[in-house]
């Protein structure tokens, strides 16, 4: 598999990194397919590693995506891209209109990235 996908359930935190080399699965699969087995983590924050050459979305996934995510969240969340494309906070300005109380960012670095996210602890 070419994309790293971590889940941190105590910080309601989904990251995932498009590795170097062949892609054999996209983004929008493994989002998709996350979200399919587990729909509440679309309620989840995001962390996406985009730095790697990757396929973009399509529309279709992307709205099918949406669909997941604002079934999923009742507060605020945020996918948070890491990107060194500048076309990426373009592309984040288009899916703002798509998805419900979600903010979709952009962060040169995982540190970056952290850094934009507030801190979700889940209540024991």
């Amino acid at each position: 598999m070419s994309i790293d996908v971590k889940l941190n359930e105590g910080l309601r935190r989904a990251s995932v990194t498009v590795l170097p080399g062949p892609q054999t699965k996209t983004v929008a699969d493994a989002v998709l397919g996350l979200t399919t087995k587990r729909p509440a983590l679309g309620g989840w924050d995001w962390i996406i590693d985009i730095r790697n050459p990757h396929v973009q979305a399509t529309l279709e996934e992307i709205e099918s995506i949406a669909a997941a995510f604002n079934a999923a969240t009742s507060q605020q969340s945020y996918t948070i891209f890491i990107s060194n494309d500048p076309g990426t906070y373009d592309r984040c300005a288009l899916l703002g209109p798509k998805f419900v109380r979600r903010r979709h960012l952009v962060a040169t670095s995982m540190a970056e990235a952290l850094s934009l996210l507030p801190i979700n602890m889940q209540s024991i």
